[in-house]
């Protein structure tokens, strides 16, 4: 019994981490996918950040670097989150903490029961046999009150 919950608690365990680390792994994909358009994104800031520049347009180069360095502050951002999923999907982590483990119980020093029915029996035979026994003497005559 003690092998079969130490072996269901493992199953269950592993289902959940499983669960878990597809979880963690499809978000780790997603985060790639955003670093990826936002780094396209901030090369497209760029770009055009210099092609105002060659016009001289230095109020709309103003705002786009104000915009750029915020593309650039979310980038590093979400690089420091998809690390951070990274560094949880390869850690072998368990979802479930047991505080000990099943173990087959440990026979008791205590009398079993057969021993207590068998102390019970002798008992309740020498009891029947004291009480019969009293009844002969009574019967035969040894516990009368003439002879004294």
């Amino acid at each position: 019994a003690a092998q079969m919950a130490n072996d269901i608690v493992a199953k269950i365990d592993s289902i959940n981490v499983g669960i878990l680390s597809n979880s963690k792994l499809e978000m780790s994909n997603i985060l790639d996918r955003t670093i990826v358009e936002m780094q396209s994104k901030v090369q497209r800031l760029t770009d055009s950040i210099g092609s105002l520049r060659r016009q001289n347009k230095v109020r709309d180069v103003e705002i786009l670097e104000e915009v750029r360095e915020n593309a650039i502050v979310e980038l590093s951002e979400t690089q420091t989150v998809k690390d951070q999923y990274r560094s949880l999907t390869s850690d072998n982590v368990t979802s479930i903490y047991m505080l000990q483990k099943a173990y087959p119980s440990v026979k008791k020093s205590k009398p079993t029961r057969s021993i207590i029915v068998l102390s019970t029996a002798l008992l309740a035979l020498l009891a029947a046999i004291g009480v019969a026994l009293i009844f002969e003497q009574l019967k035969s005559g040894k516990f009368d009150r003439k002879d004294g």
